[in-house]
């Protein structure tokens, strides 16, 4: 209960919600290529881990502050500064919130800023903002790839719309022409991939 009152408690602060809506209004921000999704959890991974081993509890607010924009400037690799910034702000106005509310000495503080920080940045989709990637298949750019079934390749959403038949030729690549029926099967069932209608494709 005493989270569910903070945190309501925040999302009526007039300085966090005037940086929330600069930050959802302002879709211009630089965006971030990168190579592969894996490089993005990468750089997501070190961010968490950074933020676990932080100890809030014993440091100020310009500490804090610095500490949040210089790893939201790693994980957007220095290429959007404003939006740094900006999520910094509401970052940092909940974290003051927290500390006001709870004092420095309660033992869940530095979890309770953990969890308000990664609320904040992954489940409310603020990272969206910026992400981008290369579709596989088209070359253009999205901020989302989409891995479907019997694809080897993750595209965007008008490549999994629009090019179904990749999706038989990469299945292809999965099943050797050799194999028995009950071959494909087993391999497919090890990919946790339905074997229904596809004993055709191996032609």
């Amino acid at each position: 209960m005493e989270k569910l009152a903070l945190t309501s408690k925040i999302l009526y602060d007039k300085d966090y919600l005037d940086n929330k809506k600069r930050l959802l209004e302002h879709y211009n921000f630089t965006k971030v290529l990168y190579k592969s999704e894996s490089e993005y959890y990468l750089l997501e991974r070190a961010f968490l881990d950074n933020i676990h081993q932080f100890d809030f509890k014993s440091k100020n607010e310009v500490e804090i502050k610095n500490f949040i924009i210089n790893e939201l400037d790693k994980i957007s690799k220095n290429k959007s500064k404003e939006w740094s910034i900006i999520t910094s702000n509401l970052i940092c106005i909940s974290i003051k919130y927290i500390k006001n509310c709870f004092g420095l000495f309660i033992t869940q503080l530095n979890q309770m800023c953990q969890d308000i920080i990664t609320e904040l940045l992954f489940d409310s989709q603020y990272m969206n903002q910026i992400i981008q990637y290369k579709c596989h298949v088209c070359h253009q750019l999205t901020n989302k790839l989409i891995h479907p079934e019997f694809c080897i390749e993750p595209r965007c959403e008008l490549c999994e719309e629009n090019k179904p038949v990749d999706m038989i030729d990469e299945l292809k690549s999965y099943i050797s022409i050799n194999q028995s029926d009950e071959g494909i099967k087993k391999d497919l069932d090890s990919l946790n991939l339905n074997y229904s209608n596809l004993i055709a494709l191996k032609n």
